[in-house]
């Protein structure tokens, strides 16, 4: 997936709302292959990444179709988006081992 992922101008990334998900897997798989992402936005992912600056957001159909004809020959812009997204990536403690640390500590706090 990664190699798709680097080779995709733009990959979309829609959030599953019948699992209720408000992040995925992908958000971080996408910068990790230094690769261009514009998902579906949601306050979570606003709290990971910068968007228009780290990943790009759309939050409707029309705003989808505009952001894809805006970055789809925008390359310059595009580029930076993924760049900028994949330097958030690796230094923002989002690495799976990161993650599990978070889940571990959650879990911890949880427990009565």
């Amino acid at each position: 997936m990664m190699g798709i992922f680097a080779r995709t101008k733009i990959n979309v990334n829609i959030l599953t709302h019948e699992n209720r998900d408000t992040t995925n897997f992908r958000n971080f798989e996408i910068p990790a292959a230094g690769a261009f992402q514009l998902s579906e936005r949601s306050n979570e992912i606003l709290g990971l990444f910068a968007e228009e600056k780290e990943i790009a957001c759309f939050g409707s159909r029309e705003e989808l179709r505009s952001a894809c004809e805006r970055y789809i020959n925008d390359d310059t812009s595009r580029e930076g988006v993924a760049i900028a997204g994949y330097n958030r990536l690796v230094n923002g403690n989002h690495g799976i081992v990161d993650r599990a640390r978070q889940i571990a500590v959650w879990a911890d706090k949880a427990q009565p």
